[in-house]
This record gives structure tokens, C-alpha cells and sequence, in this order.
């Protein structure tokens, strides 16, 4: 999960950037799904669900993939208490019905205009005040179809899904369509 691409990502940094947040022992020494560093900061992937976030206090979660979390509301209640102490949430997730649609508020694919700090990316408040990040794949110009080399990114991974971008899973995983 997020524990072993944050493993992957710091392995790979330069030195000088590790040693910027050194770990309290070597990588291998690391418990599976934990990650503590030097200054007391430790860093615990859970499972899904709200009895696993319910006996811990974080300053920051981070809720993956929430749109198919199946008690995302529930879990989202358990992690009040740190959120009133202080603590920050940030949840993602490609799209699908349910919670995760609620919150964001996103009831329409996601269509380029002048409302995009930059290309395929929005930024919006929800009716409760909270921050709504849209990211689209075309915020990459690796990825833009408008661009030459985004346009063989395109072909190459909508033909990955049997009935292309008219697929319902195109739409849900590359165009925000709820």
C-alpha cells in the first residue's frame, strides 16, 4: 500500500534529501507497514475501515482509494477525534458513486475551463468549507492529449479498456465521472 510507495520513493531520493528526514534505523530494520523516523515521527498504515483508525491519534491521515472504501463515512467519524486535536486529513481516490462523491460534491465529469489554476487541475470548497482538489490526467503533458507525447499515452491506455473512453471505467478512473 501507501507504506511500501513511500518505502519505494524514499530509497530512491538522493542522500542529501534522506538525510534531510533520516530514519531512526536502517530501511531493513523498518517493521512491515510502519516507517519511524529519526525525529520521533512515525509513520502506520492501517486497513480500511473505522475500528482500525479508532484507537489511534495522527496528525495527518491520509484515506486512499475512499471512494471504495465500504464505510467510508464511518471511518471518516472515526478520525474526528485527531482532526479536533489538530490533526489533517487529505482523502483520495479516483471516482465512483457513494460517500466519496457526496463530500466532493462532484456530480459531472471533469471538463477543461477557465476555472483550472493549470490545465487539469481544480481547485473548489464544498458546501462544508472543505477543499476539493481535482486532479485530471491532461495536468500531465505526458498525458495531455494535446500535446504530441500525450497523444500516444492516450491511444495506448484507452485501448486498455475494453469499449475505450466510452467504457464507464474510462470515465470513472480517467475523466472524474461519477
Amino acid at each position: 500500500g501507501l507504506i511500501e510507495r513511500l518505502r519505494f520513493i524514499y530509497n530512491r531520493q538522493p542522500l542529501w534529501m534522506q538525510q534531510l528526514c533520516p530514519l531512526d534505523r536502517p530501511m531493513r530494520d523498518q517493521p512491515m507497514g510502519n516507517l519511524f523516523i529519526r525525529n520521533g515521527s512515525k509513520v502506520t498504515g492501517l486497513p480500511e475501515g473505522p475500528d482500525q483508525v479508532r484507537m489511534h491519534t495522527a496528525s495527518l491521515i491520509l484515506l486512499d482509494e475512499a471512494a471504495f472504501q465500504d464505510n467510508l463515512e464511518l471511518t471518516i467519524g472515526a478520525c474526528n477525534p485527531s482532526l479536533f486535536g489538530g490533526g489533517k486529513s487529505i482523502v483520495f481516490s479516483s471516482m465512483a458513486p457513494g460517500h466519496f462523491q457526496k463530500i466532493t460534491g462532484i456530480d459531472e465529469p471533469f471538463t477543461h475551463g477557465d476555472d483550472e489554476l493549470i490545465r487539469g487541475f481544480k481547485v473548489k470548497t464544498n458546501a462544508q468549507g472543505v477543499k476539493i482538489a481535482q486532479l485530471h490526467y491532461s495536468a500531465d503533458p505526458d498525458k495531455d492529449p494535446e500535446m504530441e507525447q500525450g497523444k500516444v499515452w492516450f491511444t495506448k491506455s484507452s485501448n486498455l479498456y475494453p469499449g475505450g473512453i466510452n467504457s464507464p471505467t474510462w470515465r470513472r478512473e480517467m475523466e472524474i465521472d461519477p
